[in-house]
């Protein structure tokens, strides 16, 4: 089928269509400035990622909506300012929930401002391996044991005392 014909199926109009209605809701003064290359990319290649630095919300969201070197308009650069704040207010949040703060974010499955492809478990690292975790599970197993075992020994001296 030649483009012509996939562009004129009535599927693709559907998906248009529904694609158009969707992309309202979000202001377009905040839209994202890398085409069709991934944030993921940008993070890694672009903010060093790759070399071991953690990039933070603020770095990501300027790298992937300014024009040239500055933003492109006041609307972006007041969202900016609003993340600097946030991350100034309460220095323990992380990115996820700086993220949800800042763009009134109700999804759970992905992040408003790092891309479309970004989701919350991507944010938060990898999670421990299963060896990773019975060998905690023992180590808190052996401590448990052990202050039962103090627990006891107190209770024992503290019985025999005698107010008097």
């Amino acid at each position: 089928m030649a483009y012509k014909g996939v562009y004129s199926s009535e599927d693709f109009k559907k998906v248009s269509a529904r694609n158009s209605a969707n992309r309202v809701h979000y202001p377009k003064e905040l839209a994202h400035r890398t085409g069709s290359k991934p944030f993921r990319q940008v993070i890694w290649k672009d903010l060093g990622e790759n070399k071991g630095m953690k990039p933070k919300l603020v770095d990501i969201f300027h790298s992937t909506r300014k024009k040239g070197t500055s933003l492109p308009n006041v609307e972006t650069a007041k969202k900016l300012d609003e993340i600097r704040e946030t991350m100034k207010k309460d220095p323990s949040l992380s990115d996820v929930q700086i993220a949800q703060k800042v763009f009134n974010s109700k999804s759970r499955d992905r992040v408003v401002g790092f891309g479309g492809g970004m989701k919350v478990a991507d944010l938060r690292g990898q999670r421990p391996s299963r060896e990773e975790l019975e060998a905690e599970l023992i180590l808190l197993r052996n401590r448990t044991k052990f202050l039962k075992i103090e627990w006891r020994q107190y209770k024992m001296k503290t019985t025999n005392l005698r107010v008097v």
